[in-house]
């Protein structure tokens, strides 16, 4: 067996893991468990990959601790008085917390946030959960620390320290402590049970023999921190909103969410902690540039239901392929709105939303007012809108590992799925419908920061070009738009974004449009003009079998920095149309009778330290090149859309020997996650850039 195969076996046993096969040495090792063994193997990276000149990158000894598997302790920092003080050589730090609670800040004053910035944090809650994490630090999977016991997160930054992204790896937590804290004052907690089986509201809620038959019962004799535990089933049990937002209107009936009360669904009813729930995962493989990702979501298998279908009328239409799947004259009675939280700092966990049809408030799903509101581990569906502007499914909720799908928004402007000053984790948006006759800012996502977030499915007929399939005005870390359709021939699917390590695929009229790119991918899309990228800024970006009817199959006009284009179609300036190249290649595109077609520059872009096909550009640094001299790794036979998704990334390797290498110039590719690393996360060479998204890694 292989070297790294053994040092897997090694700390397999070193975890203490159940015994594989019977496993304790390598020649026992067999079956089942040996492909644990070995997909743990080749996940490992080694030492050099992630360790350089200081930049916070865990060792691969501490990237095993960071797998999914019991920590092993090593030297660490500990943190005085809550202050992380950022230094180049410390990569774990440790905080406990005592009675009086602690707030926990962050120092950067002593590292260079240009670069892609990442540590490893311990939390220790020893009594009480009385902590106070940044409020720019956002947890992935929506696991915040709140329970007595460890906590390691994986902490990092690619936007200069405007954002911290949190990830769990591993959790010890006990019992649940007898209090809660809130701004360190220390304060009774209760829970309170509801189950929608009995018959009344007639127990005391406190336990699931007595527990309430509605949530908003259990709701308003909450307080501040408590929370409410509510049932479901493995067909779903449904609950219906009692408060009327409105007196005497039956649609505005909502469950009206507290301040400081979580709520939590999906138990079969013996449970006394959230983590005692059965879950089932819903995978989805993300085609990131950098590799592929599965994104798991944990939802409860117990299924409970907050649904808008007030009169138990709803029908579903079969024949409705895209949004809201129930027969609209069946829908005229439901609630306006499913979830109203108007300045509530709290959480929704494990339950589905359904059924909701507004036409009042700005959403039908969940409304928040202020940004401090979480949904998780649920699914929301068959929500639809119909208004004039602003109109949304969500509306400024914090949303982590959740499914949107099957919803309608019929409105002019600035609508979608989910919007404004929300922040998005591990959350699949699909099959959704959008529809507009005018207006701007339109899209499935809009004004969110993203992080593993996928858009797929989802249909625009909105009438003007300046609205999205997927995302508006978002920033995105390693997210997807996929198969989405805009019925305006100059649609966009990604428009106006900051983006990183994202891939927009197999759209039609959809691409990035007028972003700032680092790090990203387009390919398999179709569109009139700019099919993979219209303008903006793009860095370490690749353009690959895009086909745009006109100008652009790759790159329409904007600036293109240590970028690829290849395999793409258009009449005119199939690989770039009009755009500023620096550190880049062209080659292999060709128009719509296979003719050669890479560069259309009739606006006299600057082009330097360039690579085109049979082609040297006038300007600094440029040269002629071809397929063979080039030496792709791998490459599509033929320009424009391919059948099928494959790992298309790796299609724009270069082998040893290609011109491309050592030819780029530094100075052009100087700042940001870009300079430092390429498009597949591999680190660029100081002095000696290469040309092209990806550095030749021998």
């Amino acid at each position: 067996m292989s070297d790294k195969i053994n040092e897997a076996i090694k700390m397999w046993q070193e975890i203490g893991a159940e015994k594989v096969s019977g496993a304790n040495t390598a020649e026992r090792v067999s079956g089942a468990g040996l492909k644990i063994i070995e997909a743990v193997a080749e996940r490992m990276p080694s030492e050099e990959m992630m360790n350089n000149n200081g930049k916070y990158f865990v060792s691969s000894e501490e990237r095993r601790l960071l797998s999914d598997i019991k920590p092993i302790e090593f030297e660490t920092e500990q943190c005085l008085d809550g202050i992380i003080v950022l230094d180049s050589n410390k990569r774990l730090y440790t905080i406990s917390t005592s009675e009086d609670g602690i707030e926990i800040t962050l120092n950067s004053d002593n590292v260079d946030l240009t670069k892609f910035v990442r540590f490893t944090l311990k939390i220790e809650l020893n009594q009480y959960t009385a902590v106070t994490l940044p409020a720019n630090m956002l947890f992935v999977n929506s696991e915040y620390p709140t329970e007595m016991g460890e906590y390691l997160y994986d902490i990092y930054s690619t936007d200069g320290g405007n954002k911290w992204y949190a990830i769990l790896r591993w959790k010890n937590t006990k019992e649940r402590p007898p209090n809660v804290s809130s701004g360190g004052e220390v304060i009774g907690a209760q829970r309170y049970y509801v189950d929608g089986e009995k018959s009344d509201n007639s127990g005391n809620g406190l336990s699931w023999d007595t527990a309430v038959k509605d949530i908003q019962e259990a709701i308003d004799r909450a307080s501040f921190g408590d929370e409410v535990f509510v049932k479901g089933s493995l067909e779903g049990l449904k609950y219906l909103p009692t408060k009327e937002r409105d007196a005497g209107d039956s649609r505005s009936k909502s469950f009206i969410m507290k301040s400081g009360v979580n709520v939590y669904g999906g138990f079969k009813g013996n449970e006394v902690s959230i983590y005692q729930r059965e879950m089932v995962a819903v995978e989805e493989e993300l085609h990131l540039p950098s590799g592929r990702h599965m994104m798991r979501i944990h939802l409860p298998k117990y299924r409970t239901i907050l649904s808008g279908d007030l009169n138990n009328e709803n029908e579903i239409d079969e024949n409705i392929g895209i949004g809201c799947e129930i027969k609209s004259i069946s829908m005229q009675n439901n609630a306006s709105c499913v979830v109203v939280a108007n300045n509530v700092d709290a959480e929704l966990n494990g339950v589905d939303i359904y059924g909701g049809l507004s036409s009042d408030l700005p959403c039908s799903a969940i409304y928040s007012t202020s940004s401090s509101f979480s949904y998780s581990m649920g699914e929301i569906t068959n929500c639809s809108y119909l208004g004039h502007q602003s109109s949304y499914v969500v509306l400024k909720v914090n949303l982590s590992s959740c499914i949107i799908k099957k919803c309608s928004v019929y409105c002019h402007t600035n609508s979608g799925a989910v919007s404004s000053h929300s922040n998005l984790t591990n959350v699949i948006l699909s099959n959704h419908y959008l529809e507009g006759n005018y207006g701007n800012g339109s899209s499935t996502v809009r004004e969110c920061s993203c992080l593993y977030v996928i858009a797929k499915n989802n249909t625009s007929s909105h009438k003007s070009w300046v609205n999205a399939t997927a995302f508006h005005s978002c920033s995105l870390v390693k997210c997807v738009s996929k198969r989405n359709i805009h019925k305006h021939t100059n649609g966009h699917s990604i428009h106006s974004c900051t983006a990183s390590d994202s891939t927009c695929c197999d759209n039609i009229n959809g691409s990035f449009f007028n972003g700032i790119q680092n790090n990203c991918l387009a390919f398999n899309n179709k569109a009139l003009s700019g099919a993979g990228f219209y303008k903006g800024t793009n860095i370490n970006c690749v353009a690959i079998n895009n086909q745009a009817s006109e100008k652009g199959g790759g790159f329409y006009g904007g600036e293109l920095i240590n970028c690829t284009s290849v395999r793409n179609l258009a009449n005119m300036g199939a690989g770039a149309y009009n755009s500023i190249l620096k550190n880049t290649v062209v080659l292999g595109n060709k128009n719509v009778i296979g003719a050669t077609s890479n560069v259309y520059n009739d606006a006299n872009k600057e082009i330097l330290h360039s690579a085109v096909e049979n082609e040297t550009m006038e300007g600094e640094g440029n040269f002629s090149t071809s397929i063979k001299s080039a030496k792709f790794k791998h490459l599509s036979e033929r320009a424009g859309i391919v059948d099928g998704i494959s790992d298309v990334i790796c299609d724009v390797e270069i082998l040893e020997g290609s011109d491309l290498i050592d030819r780029g110039k530094d100075e052009l590719n100087s700042s940001g996650l870009g300079s430092v690393y390429d498009v597949l996360l591999q680190k660029r060479k100081r002095n000696t850039i290469d040309i092209g998204a990806i550095e030749f890694n021998d």
